[in-house]
């Protein structure tokens, strides 16, 4: 791995736990307060995400997913102090999903069919957020998706520059681009709405 593709990691990894710094922020000091339930097992989620992409060969795209890995197992830990257990319908594709990608990951030797279901579960669970997002765009932390985000675009050109599997960059970018835009504008539509 030469120098610029390690440093192009290690800026994606950075970025990446600023955002999640931010997350936690939020959660210690603001109005989120995370589902236990969901939190354990986006992290079961995350773990198997990230062995599956590593065993792909992720190059220095595995910064991002232990990024991401480390970041769902601080945002758990403060759901046990600062979070609530409660079961909803939307945490039963979170607990399947990630019990499914589990299993393809222990069971089938290609770990692109875990990493695909694992990313799958991931954007089926969160189209709820996008929707609670697009009623209110406050209540969404904008740095952590704006950071992943960027994180997510760094460690993109790395894998390019690699020539290795982009499918976990390219998700998450898209996914958290996407975020983040949404909570732009619905925001200055919010706020051109109340000045008119």
């Amino acid at each position: 791995m030469n120098q610029i593709i390690l440093t192009l990691g290690w800026i994606s990894f950075f970025f990446a736990m600023l955002s999640y710094v931010c997350g936690a922020i939020g959660i210690v000091r603001g109005p989120a307060h995370p589902s236990m339930i969901s939190r354990f097992f986006w992290l079961i989620l995350s773990i198997t995400n990230l062995l599956s992409y590593y065993k792909m060969g992720a190059g220095s795209g595995i910064f991002l997913a232990l990024a991401g890995t480390i970041g769902s197992a601080v945002i758990f830990l403060l759901s046990l102090r600062y979070g609530y257990i409660e079961f909803k319908r939307s945490d039963v594709v979170a607990i399947v999903g990630a019990c499914i990608a589990l299993i393809c990951y222990l069971m089938i030797p290609i770990k692109l069919v875990a990493l695909s279901t694992g990313l799958l579960t991931h954007f089926i669970s969160g189209i709820p957020t996008y929707k609670k997002t697009w009623r209110n765009p406050y209540a969404e932390n904008l740095s952590f998706w704006f950071l992943f985000a960027l994180a997510s675009a760094f460690s993109l050109v790395a894998v390019l520059l690699q020539n290795k599997n982009m499918l976990y960059p390219v998700y998450f970018l898209l996914f958290d681009s996407g975020m983040t835009l949404l909570i732009i504008m619905k925001r200055y539509s919010f706020v051109a709405v109340e000045a008119a």
